[in-house]
């Protein structure tokens, strides 16, 4: 025992573990350059083996402050010297168990208590009738770190969870074959440009917050159907088709079956703001299948959707989903069904509550003279904490 003192309180052990600390945080600099912050948090930043020489580095510097007594007077700096080491590195422990962080939008006069978190998570959804349980499970997908397994409860069943491949920057690619699963192709826009997207034969996609459904019944939103060899149209909501020929405009009512007009821009408003959704459909069914490829740059990685593949065990069942998630993504899979439970998965932010509001009051943006983009900012906004009743204002 007092030999593994030695050896552990020994102040080479000291430099030692210094040097392996430094240098570990020198190739994880590296590594966030040439990679990716997530790949560098997977190989070092929130390793075991990295937390290992936080702990061994704690235990030598408390060890060395009993050792040599430095809380005597004449010691006093060489005290304060480790005890600062010891207070950041404790900080750092807390850090990266107790603390979280995140995202908030919140517009001008609106009040928000939750955050979008920045750590990603495997996320799962059981619905068995009136019994809901989600489960959050930390987790960073990257090339070189996607062999996920997980185990859940529900109701003491066991429900397995594996990936078996994974596209990082997934872009969908359609490739036409006879005799396959009929699709029709939507074109829309949204903050980011353009968007493609294939809703299959009887099934329901999510179109920038629109659903839209091919031959099958929805009670709200945007329902394509075949009738008679011919494309029908039958939408929640009123607007117009334009001919991006002749720019000729037609009117169409909600909740009344109209012909679907090939390569018509078609315009709708989806809520009391009276925002407008556009939309396309550029062809009529088409037959094929789809799949995900990798469409960008390995610097990229972080800020797109990735693909994933998930095979999900419950009940002596095995299904396979293929869904998209990534970081600031809430989105589920669409649900699988084993019996009388249904199932969705997925991957990205989750919100969290925090423990007090935000207002912002006011918000105010000034961009530099004779241009439009912002030089300052300023938010007025006040903190409300309901449990001790009070409110704090800022700006």
């Amino acid at each position: 025992m007092q030999k593994i003192k030695k050896i552990l309180f020994s102040t080479k052990i000291t430099s030692l573990l210094f040097l392996i600390f430094a240098l570990s945080m020198a190739i994880a600099t590296f590594i966030e350059k040439i990679y990716s912050t997530d790949v560098s948090k997977i190989f070092i930043y929130e390793s075991t083996w990295f937390e290992v020489i936080m702990f061994l580095i704690i235990i030598n510097l408390i060890g060395n402050i009993w050792k040599y007594k430095l809380w005597s007077y004449n010691k006093l700096p060489l005290f304060i010297f480790h005890f600062s080491f010891i207070f950041i590195f404790i900080g750092g422990i807390f850090s990266r168990y107790f603390s979280f962080e995140g995202t908030m939008s919140i517009r001008e006069g609106e009040i928000n208590g939750k955050i979008l978190s920045s750590k990603n998570y495997i996320k799962l959804k059981i619905n068995q009738g009136p019994n809901t349980r989600l489960h959050h499970d930390p987790y960073i997908f990257s090339s070189f770190h996607n062999g996920y397994k997980g185990v859940f409860f529900f109701k003491k069943n066991p429900l397995k969870i594996k990936v078996i491949d994974y596209i990082p920057c997934a872009k969908i690619f359609f490739s036409k074959e006879k005799n396959k699963e009929k699709f029709i192709k939507i074109v829309s826009t949204n903050q980011k440009g353009r968007t493609e997207h294939f809703v299959k034969n009887g099934e329901i996609i999510n179109v920038n917050g629109v659903l839209f459904s091919f031959n099958r019944k929805t009670p709200f939103g945007i329902i394509i159907f075949e009738k008679n060899h011919r494309l029908y149209i039958k939408s929640s909501f009123s607007g117009k088709s334009i001919n991006m020929i002749n720019r000729k405009i037609s009117f169409f009512s909600k909740k009344v079956d109209h012909l679907l007009k090939i390569k018509h821009l078609y315009q709708i408003k989806i809520n009391q703001t009276h925002e407008i959704m556009q939309w396309v459909i550029p062809e009529g069914v088409v037959q094929g299948k789809l799949k995900y490829v990798k469409s960008c740059d390995r610097e990229e990685e972080n800020n797109k959707l990735s693909a994933i593949t998930a095979k999900i065990s419950f009940q002596n069942q095995s299904k396979l989903v293929t869904f998209l998630g990534g970081k600031n993504t809430t989105n589920m899979s669409p649900p699988l069904f084993f019996n009388n439970y249904k199932i969705s998965i997925g991957y990205g932010s989750i919100f969290l509550n925090l423990p007090f509001f935000i207002k912002l009051k006011k918000f105010k943006l000034e961009n530099y003279p004779g241009s439009e983009f912002p030089s300052t900012f300023i938010s007025h906004v006040t903190l409300i904490d309901k449990n001790k009743k009070k409110t704090i204002s800022f700006i």
